[in-house]
């Protein structure tokens, strides 16, 4: 074999080698998207509608709708990340803690007669002030009284003099860790990237 002959087979394994390589970096980059796409929706399907129980109701659907992923870099250098984006209680749900009102003396939350079947609140429900007091968004006036059970709940009373209970007055709620953000990307996410990217190894150098 000459110099020559040699030095073609190099350039034919070198060519090979790079052939690989940016079949790998495609593989892999496309792995990342599609394993950020299975955290999305994993972290969907943890959501329930407004009723149910477990794992987390869904009122609004905003908090679903902030997961998301992107995939930055290039060739074998590229990294996804997975987040939640524009929601602030987010980090309380996946980690647990206490919420206080911030500029009053107490939280507003909705009662059932406040909020619609898919669990949103009512326009109409919405408070209004009025002088030092305060009225719903439809026009009647609210009053504050303490249940049998010690809860302080805000009532209104309809033009057919039925009571709508609205809202429960709480200086402070706990919320238990139940968001799973990090346990979904432990137990779902990083075994399928895994097998994506063995995946993506082997068509690589088969190809």
């Amino acid at each position: 074999m000459t110099d020559l002959e040699a030095s073609v087979d190099v350039a034919k394994v070198q060519a090979a080698l790079s052939a690989v390589v940016t079949r790998l970096s495609a593989g892999v980059k496309a792995a990342l998207d599609r394993a950020g796409a299975a955290h999305q929706r994993a972290m969907a399907q943890r959501f329930v509608p407004y009723g149910q129980r477990d794992p987390i109701q869904t009122r609004s659907g905003a908090l679903r709708r902030s997961f998301g992923w992107a995939v930055r870099g290039s060739g074998l250098d590229s990294e996804m990340r997975v987040f939640s984006t524009g929601i602030p209680y987010a980090r309380v749900q996946e980690e647990g803690g206490v919420i206080r009102p911030k500029n009053k003396r107490y939280l507003t939350v909705p009662l059932p007669d406040a909020l619609t079947g898919a669990g949103v609140l009512k326009g109409g429900a919405r408070l209004v002030p009025r002088g030092r007091k305060y009225e719903t968004a439809d026009g009647l006036p609210t009053f504050i009284f303490r249940s049998k059970r010690g809860n302080l709940l805000i009532g209104a009373r309809a033009k057919n003099d039925t009571l709508r209970l609205l809202y429960v007055l709480k200086p402070e709620v706990r919320l238990k860790a139940r968001l799973g953000f990090r346990e979904t990307f432990d137990k779902i996410t990083e075994p399928f990237l895994d097998a994506e990217l063995a995946k993506a190894a082997r068509e690589a150098v088969r190809a």
